[in-house]
């Protein structure tokens, strides 16, 4: 019984890494995979907070030289809102990304000829960020290994300034498999050519690229 289950286990995740446009359309074909695909949805969410929670002494210790060279007190009410508001930047920085690029892939997935739903397309879509959770998983783990100064590295680079982060996240490999999923995700979701899903596709990441670029010129 239990090598059977092993074997599911296992050809779960051959079929994920290596046949991901079979493993979207059988998980799609499930009952109940509009709900699951909710669930995932905030078990990935779930991830990123505690990425961020792993991060938190990190942070602490340079708002602490930030108040101290404004000769500030960092009080443990301001230990408390820092918290708070990484919880909510959490919750609201996966959410909005994520809804907001399945509304923009959907509506031009329809533009360019596709008949899927949007139902289909967001079960397709939210598996397809399932390394985005692999990778806060990651982090987490090695956050607490290695300490929070290693993951906290990922999103800021005090030495190497902003355009380091930049360049960190173009050449992540687990968001280049998740845009690769994306990639498959709006071909078999919407029927459309492999050409049309890669030219959508990469549209996205010009604008990410864009809006992100302009951030950092207003820094």
């Amino acid at each position: 019984m239990e090598q059977s289950q092993a074997g599911k286990s296992l050809n779960f995740i051959y079929t994920f890494i290596f046949l991901p446009h079979v493993f979207l359309n059988h998980f799609y074909q499930k009952t109940n995979s509009y709900r699951n695909a909710w669930i995932l949805f905030f078990g990935i969410q779930f991830t990123l907070l505690g990425f961020y929670l792993s991060i938190f002494p990190s942070i602490v210790q340079m708002l602490s030289r930030v108040f101290e060279v404004n000769q500030l007190e960092y009080s443990a009410n301001v230990d408390h809102l820092i918290k708070t508001l990484l919880t909510f930047l959490g919750v609201f920085q996966f959410s909005a990304m994520t809804l907001m690029s399945f509304l923009f892939l959907h509506i031009a997935g329809v533009l360019f000829g596709g008949n899927g739903t949007a139902k289909k397309f967001f079960v397709t879509y939210i598996l397809a960020t399932i390394p985005i959770g692999f990778k806060f998983l990651l982090l987490t783990v090695f956050s607490l290994f290695l300490g929070s100064d290693f993951s906290f590295s990922y999103i800021y680079s005090e030495d190497k300034g902003p355009l380091a982060t930049l360049i960190n996240l173009v050449i992540d490999p687990f968001f280049w498999w998740s845009t690769i999923l994306g990639c498959i995700a709006l071909k078999e979701a919407h029927g459309l050519s492999l050409t049309r899903s890669i030219v959508i596709m990469g549209g996205m990441f010009i604008l990410g690229i864009l809006s992100v670029s302009s951030l950092l010129l207003i820094k």
